[in-house]
């Protein structure tokens, strides 16, 4: 390990050389600043503590949001709800010849194109889960029943 001075010395190095602006740094976020001061967004929340121990909301606090930029399509994650009834038995289909979440999202993104968003693959697997508890529940089997009681009602069945 080097010494203190040659780490000092390494990073008041570092810090002189200019950066090339063509290169990307990965450590920065994709997001970027308002152009100028009058299209920043006004939101901003002041709390302040009491004399009696209780947090406050400032009066001088802002809760409106502008000027932030739409979101890409492909940054939009979707779920139950933004699909069709086509999709929703598309889905069905390949829960009932256990397919995994990964799949379905595959298969869902390759049908639907970017421009329709992401699916991602946990939430095709709470959609299953959600799927077969109501099928449980609709066999009279409660959510704490096990395997082998769910086993018989659906032989029974």
């Amino acid at each position: 390990m080097a010494s203190k001075d040659t780490q000092r010395r390494l990073i008041s190095d570092n810090k002189k050389r200019p950066r090339d602006p063509n290169v990307v740094d990965v450590r920065r976020t994709v997001s970027s600043r308002s152009p100028s001061a009058d299209l920043k967004c006004p939101m901003q929340i002041i709390i302040f503590l009491g004399q009696d121990d209780r947090f406050y909301l400032s009066t001088k606090s802002c809760l409106n949001h502008r000027y932030h930029p739409a979101l890409k399509a492909e940054a939009i994650l979707r779920g139950r709800t933004d699909m069709e009834q086509g999709d929703l038995d598309l889905l069905s289909l390949l829960f009932s010849v256990n397919a995994t979440g990964v799949q379905i999202s595959q298969i869902m993104q390759s049908l639907k194109g970017p421009e329709a968003g992401t699916y991602l693959p946990q939430r095709f697997y709470d959609m299953n889960k959600k799927t077969e508890q109501l099928q449980d529940l609709a066999l009279g089997l409660i959510p704490g029943c096990s395997d082998a009681k769910k086993t018989i009602a659906k032989l029974e069945q």
